[in-house]
């Protein structure tokens, strides 16, 4: 419903999609991508995968995964 809102590119430049949204279609079979740039809005993607805790870190150190295989995942 967001990505179809008229006006919207006016007040937002670009969005930052999980991987599953990039690849979703909206229901009228065009893809959320091609919603997002028809709006003049710059679609991203968040590359990791989260958080994780850093064995040894306790409680509050932790650190970004999902950033090996990258490169493979980008591509597609």
């Amino acid at each position: 419903m967001l990505f179809t809102t008229e006006g919207l590119g006016k007040y937002i430049s670009g969005a930052i999609l999980f991987e599953e949204t990039l690849y979703q279609n909206h229901q009228d079979g065009e893809s959320m991508v091609k919603k997002l740039s028809d709006l003049g809005i710059i679609p991203g993607i968040k590359v990791d995968k989260g958080l994780n805790p850093l064995p040894g870190g306790g409680d509050v150190e932790t650190f970004c995964y999902g950033l090996d295989g990258l490169v493979e995942r980008a591509a597609k």
